[in-house]
């Protein structure tokens, strides 16, 4: 079902994005709208506009100081929401009050740190890890086949110095035998080491062959 969006629906999304999940936010959305959209088309909605929950993949919420707490009355309680087409629903061409500008960062839930590079439809396309946007500006694209391994293991810290260029056989080498540490110098020996696994496997396939 194509369910379409008042402002108001988005406002209170908005509002309540911060500490709920996609599952969470629906119940709210459709209690006090008193709706039936689906936690699908929730998370379609919220995710093409940028709105986070501010949870972590691990479960954990980025900041709690900022979340919506239970008890609290929302600014639109009492009001009705309108499925279909009105005077406040989203026309072509519109843009919302919220959008965010070029060069915007925010982190989202797969815990990567992501910037605002252009204007686009929708808005979701428009945003590039931090991370890599950091590493290019150094070094250029990078190439076809290749990830970036955060030394430290904290996928918050995008200083190239914290990043290393790495093929994906060997991210897999080192996802497989958990070559990684909080320390930079001991997370680099890993990468070696998944490079050395990875052509010892290459040279006894060509032996095979």
């Amino acid at each position: 079902m194509n369910h379409k969006y008042t402002e108001e629906h988005l406002a209170f999304i908005e509002m309540h994005s911060m500490g709920n999940n996609n599952k969470d936010l629906t119940k709210l959305f459709n209690e006090h709208f008193k709706l039936n959209y689906t936690k699908s088309s929730i998370s379609s909605f919220r995710y093409a506009h940028g709105f986070l929950s501010g949870i972590t993949n691990h479960g954990k919420r980025l900041s709690p100081a900022t979340e919506f707490k239970k008890g609290h009355s929302s600014w639109n309680k009492g009001t009705k929401g309108l499925t279909s087409a009105n005077r406040t629903s989203f026309k072509p061409g519109h843009k919302p009050h919220n959008t965010h500008p070029v060069g915007t960062v925010m982190m989202r839930e797969d815990g990567y740190i992501y910037v605002k590079v252009e204007e686009t439809k929708p808005s979701r396309f428009g945003w590039k890890a931090l991370h890599k946007q950091n590493w290019e500006k150094i070094h250029g694209p990078i190439p076809k086949g290749h990830k970036l391994l955060f030394l430290d293991g904290d996928h918050t810290n995008c200083d190239p110095s914290n990043l290393l260029l790495i093929t994906s056989g060997q991210m897999a080498t080192i996802n497989k035998f958990k070559l990684t540490f909080n320390d930079a110098e001991l997370t680099r020996i890993g990468a070696n080491i998944a490079d050395l696994i990875s052509k010892t496997y290459q040279m006894k396939n060509e032996v095979k062959s």
